[in-house]
């Protein structure tokens, strides 16, 4: 048993070693981090609290929802959240390190699957550990692995579905088992996110182009019934269709006319906000020059199941590109830096090895080389991407350690079963047991319908505490200005601040303390003054 080990490593060597720098560059962001928390592993973002919140209380109480017993529609990730929530049945609080551990084991998957995917394509371990490496540092992996969240999952079942949707488009496998393995992975597509609708999308327009109607329609269909049935269930206990938090993350699109949606999702896809944050212009360039390549080959697109990859992922570019947001973290997008550099760097391989670079034509070696070149000056925004990604994240997980679990730790010292107004509601309501009021809306049905109306003001906020007895506010002073003026009620009474440097994730340096309920300003100015010892050396505070 034992020679087998080396004959692997031998084999598989350019594998084995982007494993081990995903895992090296993991650790060393882990350790880098806790050495900033006093030791504690902490999510650099706050809505993985989120999920680990709602997933306790599914698995403790059986219920939807974030801290109590209440339907709560605030999970965008119904699969994450499902699959977290097993791991409480087992682990108990123990299931906190949970995400981290999934995630690993998912990103090697993902590292796995690619390998076997190029190596099929050509058989070139330099050049599939300069494509697995390019995958690593530009997706990030190591810090969407950090975070605790679903996007680790998405971007491997992405990356799956359409390799395995390929497959059959092409002709290459037509069993019944892989049809069988594609249905079932329809409805995890969009249930790891929402959207997974737009790569479902672009699948069933392969299928139905290439004739294959039937399959295409069940792919649809399985894929939007679990949407469907959570859709139902939410409106009935008075929530919307969608979760609040794609709702109010989401792009609202203008429907006044098909010119007007078409001129606004023209300009969103080849905006600069798109081009800096995906980077979505050269993925799609890219995508388009390698597709042309192979349809100036004898008409192959169908045909090479790579090619149909590299098709599917260019409509589910698009779609996102012109209907979806980008994220300042790099996670929304991160399935499509991923799937791009795989399927790109797969259609690369295989037009290599079938003679594009044996029998070069001038026509072909211009290309090659504009490829190149384009690839080289036009790639800061991926490095970019690579060296942010990367290194914030330790400071990120100090600034949620210093400002989020601190405001969770002191509400659950000092107002365990209090009413609290807050906008940051994560690690809030995983690490305490506040009765929550959520002044972002992600759970709350109010306030989530008055920021989509924009319709937010003094009345409304109040209207909201009121209805739930708050004793005290929690926010950012920021997030409620309107023409300069503060849209908090003017009988609030702000006790103190909590002020953070070198902040890279948290939405404000500076969170306020209010009191909002009678004869509770004395009080909470005690109690602030009484932790204010347990707080990090890097919080300043001030009082009013």
């Amino acid at each position: 048993m034992a020679p087998t080990v080396p004959i692997f490593l031998r084999q598989n060597w350019s594998l084995c070693a982007a494993l081990f720098l995903f895992w090296g560059l993991l650790a060393f962001t882990i350790f880098k981090a806790m050495s900033l928390t006093r030791g504690q592993l902490i999510y650099p973002l706050d809505d993985a609290y989120i999920h680990l919140a709602v997933a306790k209380n599914l698995a403790q109480n059986g219920s939807w929802s974030l801290n109590g017993t209440n339907f709560c529609s605030c999970s965008s990730s119904l699969l994450w959240t499902v699959l977290i929530s097993a791991f409480y049945l087992f682990l108990g609080e123990h299931a906190l390190l949970a995400p981290l551990g999934v995630n690993i084991l998912l990103g090697s998957g993902f590292l796995i699957f690619a390998y076997y995917w190029l190596k099929d394509a050509y058989n070139n371990h330099i050049t599939i550990l300069v494509i697995l490496v390019s995958a690593i540092f530009f997706t990030p992996l190591p810090m969407l692995a950090f975070l605790g969240m679903e996007h680790v999952l998405h971007l491997l079942i992405f990356v799956v579905f359409i390799a395995l949707a390929a497959d059959l488009i092409a002709n290459n496998i037509c069993t019944t088992y892989h049809q069988l393995l594609l249905l079932l992975m329809a409805p995890l597509v969009t249930t790891v996110r929402y959207e997974g609708l737009f790569v479902v999308f672009a699948v069933c327009v392969a299928f139905l182009w290439r004739g294959k109607v039937s399959l295409g329609i069940l792919v649809g269909l399985l894929a939007l019934t679990p949407l469907v049935i959570y859709g139902i269930i939410s409106v009935r206990y008075g929530w919307s269709l969608l979760p609040n938090g794609v709702l109010l993350k989401g792009t609202h699109v203008s429907l006044a006319s098909f010119t007007e949606f078409m001129d606004w999702a023209v300009m969103r896809m080849f905006s600069l906000y798109s081009f800096w944050k995906i980077p979505g212009v050269i993925l799609m360039i890219v995508s388009l020059l390698v597709i042309n390549m192979w349809v100036q080959r004898n008409e192959t697109l169908w045909h090479e199941r790579r090619s149909v990859f590299l098709t599917i992922y260019f409509i589910a570019l698009l779609l996102h590109s012109s209907l979806a947001e980008y994220d300042s973290f790099y996670r929304y997008e991160a399935y499509l830096v991923a799937g791009g550099i795989i399927g790109v760097g797969a259609n690369l391989c295989v037009l290599a090895a079938n003679g594009m670079c044996k029998k070069p034509s001038c026509d072909s070696v211009l290309k090659c080389v504009f490829l190149i070149l384009f690839l080289v000056i036009m790639g800061f925004p991926f490095f970019w991407r690579a060296g942010a990604g990367l290194m914030n994240a330790p400071t990120a997980s100090k600034n949620i350690y210093e400002q989020q679990i601190q405001m969770a730790k002191f509400l659950r010292y000092y107002y365990p079963t209090k009413a609290v107004a807050v906008n940051d509601i994560g690690a809030i309501s995983y690490f305490s047991n506040i009765k929550l009021i959520d002044l972002r809306g992600l759970a709350s049905k109010e306030m989530a319908k008055a920021i989509i109306s924009h319709e937010v003001d003094i009345e409304t906020i109040q209207k909201v505490v009121d209805q739930k007895k708050g004793q005290i506010a929690v926010v950012y002073d920021k997030w409620y200005r309107k023409n300069g003026a503060s849209i908090l009620p003017h009988q609030w009474v702000k006790v103190a601040e909590w002020t953070i440097s070198n902040n890279k994730v948290c939405a404000g340096d500076t969170v306020s303390f209010y009191s909002i309920g009678k004869n509770t300003e004395k009080m909470l100015h005690l109690d602030l003054k009484k932790y204010e010892k347990e707080l990090p050396s890097g919080v300043a505070v001030k009082y009013y």
